[in-house]
């Protein structure tokens, strides 16, 4: 059985927080294993830049919701 998650998120940037509503059914709280997720076209990650440094470079990855 697959239960889908819902939660609220906060993004803060410059421009102050956004709220946003999120679902799915996969966390991790492991770097590489949503490097992995995010590689394989699952959905987006936030991730240091160690970790993602060759995938960005390569075109593997890209940037995105750069303002958080």
């Amino acid at each position: 059985m697959v239960q889908v998650v819902h939660q609220e998120i906060g993004l803060a940037g410059k421009f102050g927080e956004v709220r946003a509503a999120v679902s799915g059914n996969f966390r991790s709280n492991n770097a590489e294993m949503l490097r992995g997720a995010a590689l394989d076209g699952i959905g987006i990650a936030l991730l240091p830049t160690w970790a993602v440094a060759e995938p960005l470079r390569t075109g593997a990855l890209r940037r995105v919701l750069e303002s958080f």
